[in-house]
């Protein structure tokens, strides 16, 4: 089988974009909300990040993402500290 590493056409022009290999599993919408969002039966770049902490997100999403279809134009590296993530607050 061919992988298809194709932009999805529905992703927002820019750097960011997720393949056509992606199977919409949700994994990616999960960690990065509103950024990553479904569109033709899978998941897409509704937006490019704003912001250190969208960055974050999307580094986050392509490293959780099962298919490796996360990815940036520029094939840059994920920077070091993208994990752990704080999930909640102890009270």
């Amino acid at each position: 089988m061919t992988r298809s590493t194709d932009r999805h056409p529905a992703n927002a022009p820019g750097d960011w974009y997720v393949d056509q290999a992606c199977i919409n599993c949700g994994a990616s919408q999960t960690i990065a909300p509103g950024l990553i969002v479904e569109r033709d039966g899978q998941s897409v770049f509704a937006r490019q990040p704003r912001g250190e902490e969208e960055e974050l997100a999307a580094w986050r999403a392509g490293l959780v993402c099962p298919t490796a279809s996360v990815r940036t134009e520029s094939r840059r590296k994920a920077p070091d500290g993208v994990f752990p993530q704080e999930l909640a607050r102890a009270l």
